[in-house]
């Protein structure tokens, strides 16, 4: 676990499946616990470089977040005529 401010680290994935990252790991920015994933790719000038994922590790997958709750219909009464 990263334990300093600012700090985090990431380590190779050993048995990794096609398109899991290469490298996970975590960090500690504003005293939150942030969840790392790393991929290493090529651009097409053949530069080689880290693709990064950062997220707060506390919000989980995208698809296991709720949905923004809908505004509620104005009241009838603010109505003027």
């Amino acid at each position: 676990m990263a334990d300093r401010e600012g700090r985090g680290f990431l380590y190779p994935k050993k048995n990794r499946k096609e398109g899991q990252p290469a490298m996970t790991g975590k960090a500690l920015l504003d005293g939150r616990q942030i969840d790392i994933a790393g991929w290493g790719e090529t651009s097409q000038n053949g530069v080689r470089y880290l693709s990064l994922k950062v997220q707060y590790a506390d919000q989980g997958t995208p698809s296991a977040q709720s949905p923004a709750p809908e505004p509620s219909p104005p009241d009838d009464d603010d109505i003027p005529f």
